[in-house]
């Protein structure tokens, strides 16, 4: 498993290399995998990211100022100095917003650029600051963190020519900056193994599943507030929570030493048996918003979702009605408790949420939408386009 936002991004670019166009996938190394495509070129930075303590000095976003590195900027100079040209510069993720600058002043002008945007990132931010219960000086780093968020996203979304959103309603509220803006929403597909015909019976584990990564600071606060609210309550029910995914180490000791009822599986290069061992997965993130990309995992995985309403944002109507919804952290430990022995009702869930979504979730719908719009955008510009094949550098 790996981070949702490194899946999402990977997929887009396999599915828009499907539809047609030509793409050079600049990202830092850091182990990764290129995407596996014959007309996607892929170039590594191999240099680390900088290091935290100075990228807090940037007027950057501390994420956006640890990935502006000098090997970055060489390598994007040299690949935007290319005098056949590009077609199109693809942003991807508002971490990378500092290229826009870099765009400009290798080439002399600004060429159509599409923003992908995998949050709201200015509400995400805003958010953590308010409901974190840091310590003073920690506060003070979240809302200048957000101050600077703010500043980039927006900067970049009026720059470009295309916002892609994960979500309809993260463009709603982009619309509500600027109604100008063209957006498009691309909600996530599913390119990963699919179960067959599991059942959740009495002889599954009394478990409770929560598979993601806790790397970012909204994840880890978000599930503090989960555990201070579950884990009394599953103690004296005997019920058990599961976390399978990257825990930095600071904060597994804490969690561990913290709660009692959590078991830490860390990071699995597959996560079938885990599906299998639980009785239903929960989502729990009041801080954040924006499709969860595990809920796909859970789903295709016949892993039954009991879940906050605002965590399924994105995700249809057709399969959010076989999940069990609820509108607060306390309201969702009591529908937990309520519901793990009623092992019928849970595999019902999951047999029907699987059935739903058989069919909604191909990445090839969404690579043919972005290249259909990105041509749009191409054809339209005061200058011809270049000949032959499209060209992306993202």
């Amino acid at each position: 498993m790996t981070y949702g936002d490194r899946v999402y991004s990977a997929n887009l670019a396999k599915a828009l290399a499907a539809a047609g166009a030509d793409i050079c996938f600049v990202g830092l190394d850091e182990g990764a995998t290129p995407p596996p495509a014959t007309n996607i070129k892929w170039v590594g930075i191999s240099e680390g990211p900088r290091a935290q303590f100075a990228a807090l000095w940037s007027s950057l976003p501390l994420v956006a100022a640890r990935h502006q590195t000098p090997s970055y900027i060489r390598k994007l100079a040299e690949l935007l100095a290319d005098p056949k040209g590009w077609d199109v510069v693809i942003i991807d993720n508002y971490a990378m917003g500092w290229v826009l600058d870099q765009v400009v002043k290798s080439t002399g002008i600004t060429p159509t650029l599409v923003f992908v945007a995998h949050n709201f990132e200015e509400g995400l931010a805003r958010g953590l600051w308010q409901k974190s219960a840091s310590v003073l000086y920690r506060k003070a780093f979240l809302f200048l963190n957000y101050v600077k968020i703010r500043a980039l996203e927006r900067r970049v979304v009026a720059k470009s020519n295309l916002t892609t959103t994960i979500t309809a309603s993260d463009a709603a509220l982009f619309h509500a900056q600027s109604a100008s803006i063209r957006t498009l929403s691309l909600e996530p597909g599913y390119s990963g193994a699919a179960a067959i015909a599991r059942k959740v019976s009495a002889s599954t584990p009394r478990r409770i599943l929560i598979f993601s990564s806790f790397v970012w600071s909204a994840k880890q606060e978000s599930l503090r507030i989960f555990l201070d609210e579950a884990d009394p309550a599953f103690s004296a029910g005997n019920i058990e929570i599961e976390i399978v995914g990257k825990v930095p180490e600071a904060f597994a000791t804490e969690i561990t030493s913290r709660y009692k009822t959590v078991r830490l599986a860390g990071f699995v290069e597959d996560p079938t048996a885990h599906f299998r061992q639980a009785r239903l997965a929960a989502i729990a993130e009041p801080i954040g918003g924006g499709f969860k990309m595990k809920i796909l995992d859970y789903v295709f995985n016949g892993v039954p979702v009991l879940a906050l309403e605002e965590c399924l944002s994105g995700l249809p109507d057709a399969v959010c009605r076989h999940m069990f919804v609820c509108p607060d952290v306390p309201a969702l430990v009591g529908r937990a408790i309520a519901l793990v022995d009623d092992v019928e009702a849970l595999d019902h869930a999951q047999a029907q949420a699987f059935e739903a979504a058989r069919t909604l979730f191909n990445w090839s719908d969404r690579g043919d939408a972005l290249l259909g719009q990105i041509q749009q955008l191409v054809r339209h510009k005061p200058a011809p386009a270049p000949r032959g094949d499209l060209k992306c550098v993202s």
